[in-house]
């Protein structure tokens, strides 16, 4: 995984073992190499847990508290397009009065 990420075994051991923090775009790599859509990969409903060997045989403990801040950034995530949507209705409103 960390050769197909590019990044080398020690940054991914790191992931693995929560001394450093994963990026969206890491997580989407991640996604991208493992052929599944972001949403499936984290998502709580499914409570799916992807573990994958390495050669040291670590793997990632720490899986669910990543999903966990996955789907409360979505849900906020929607919850601000929603907002967003929704101001830019009542400026538009507003022009047209004008």
């Amino acid at each position: 995984m960390a050769n197909e990420l590019k990044i080398s075994q020690l940054s991914y051991a790191k992931l693995e073992n929560d001394s450093t923090k994963i990026t969206v775009e890491g997580l989407f790599s991640i996604s991208k190499l493992l052929e599944m859509d972001m949403a499936e990969l984290l998502d709580l409903k499914n409570q799916t847990v992807y573990n994958q060997e390495f050669k040291d045989n670590a793997y990632n403990h720490n899986y669910q508290a990543v999903q966990n801040l996955y789907q409360e950034n979505k849900e906020t995530y929607k919850e601000l397009l929603k907002v967003k949507d929704e101001q830019i209705a009542l400026l538009k409103e507003m022009l047209a009065k004008k």
